[in-house]
């Protein structure tokens, strides 16, 4: 997770570091970034990679940022920078590190599930019952708007403008004003500490 937010800090404010950092996490084959893809109707442009490469649906590296609107009735339109990449079937559940929601492929909800039976589950019985018991499936229509329940809304703290982050094999879904807060805390020395401890 520190590595993925790491790279969305460079990505925004040094782009020759975040080519370096995408190579080393293999985004994909090209080193080629589009700052400014627009990436759907309505959406805000995001910080992408683009690559020529074939890629798996669901297992692709996710990264970037989109913006939209939740309306009363709790339908917003899932972005298509990362709909494309997570496939037809989304999980949508509780973080467990932070008051935001988290959106997994298919592929990477069933790694998920499978990392959990590793693990006893005297130890793991509260992270399943936080995890499965908020999960729900979401089934993207034409336009790309699903449906996010008002127990979802509620624990992230959605009024209207929401931000998805990509965090390489998940999606953060954070209320906008919620986003801010936290990104606008973060500490490129205290990032600079994290990349040396993990000798990167």
């Amino acid at each position: 997770k520190a590595i993925c937010g790491t790279f969305l800090f460079f990505a925004k404010n040094n782009e020759k570091l975040a080519k370096k950092i995408g190579k080393i996490l293999d985004f994909g084959e090209s080193e080629e970034y589009n700052r400014g893809e627009k990436v759907g109707k309505g959406e805000k442009r995001c910080f992408r990679p683009t690559s020529n490469s074939k890629r798996k649906v669901g297992k692709t590296m996710l990264v970037g940022k989109a913006q939209n609107t939740i309306d009363a009735s709790g339908r917003i339109i899932f972005p298509a920078s990362f709909r494309k990449d997570m496939g037809e079937k989304i999980i949508l559940a509780k973080s467990l590190f932070d008051s935001c929601l988290c959106a997994y492929s298919e592929a990477e909800w069933e790694s998920l599930c499978e990392k959990l039976k590793k693990f006893p589950e005297a130890k793991v019985k509260q992270v399943k019952n936080w995890l499965f018991g908020s999960a729900t499936t979401l089934n993207p229509d034409k336009q790309g708007r699903v449906f996010i329940s008002a127990e979802l809304i509620e624990h992230a703290g959605l009024k209207q403008n929401v931000v998805f982050v990509g965090m390489g094999s998940k999606v953060d879904v954070w209320d906008a004003e919620s986003y801010d807060k936290m990104y606008s805390s973060i500490d490129s020395e205290e990032i600079a500490d994290i990349l040396n401890q993990l000798e990167f």
